[in-house]
């Protein structure tokens, strides 16, 4: 394994690597007219305004909560409509237990 030096290059071999460095090129800007900066001004804008558009229907409480809906109507609904008798059945008995527990705990703590 070999060791970094952390000292710089002496300042000779630093102008010695930028004096082999072939001159950089100005970028070459396209001439466009007035008219064509403002269209693509326009088109800009009105792409961001959509983005805004589609970010403030994500993040609005309604949508949250019709994509909540559709997600737990997913896990209990088949694509072709009909019921998931077996998690429907897993859900009852868990409220079934939960509701069992309830009731005997009350009556154990005489609350």
């Amino acid at each position: 394994m070999t060791a970094i030096d952390p000292t710089p290059p002496a300042p000779e071999m630093a102008a010695d690597a930028d004096a082999a460095k072939p001159p950089a090129e100005a970028p070459k800007v396209p001439s466009r007219s007035y008219a064509e900066i403002q269209a693509d001004l326009e088109a800009q804008r009105a792409r961001l305004s959509s983005t805004v558009d589609e970010i403030a229907e994500r993040v609005r409480p309604q949508a949250i909560a019709q994509r909540g809906m559709d997600k737990v109507r997913g896990a209990f609904v088949h694509s072709d409509g009909s019921l998931r008798i077996d998690r429907v059945a897993m859900v009852v008995g868990v409220v079934a237990l939960f509701v069992t527990y309830r009731v005997r705990w009350r009556k154990s703590c005489d609350c």
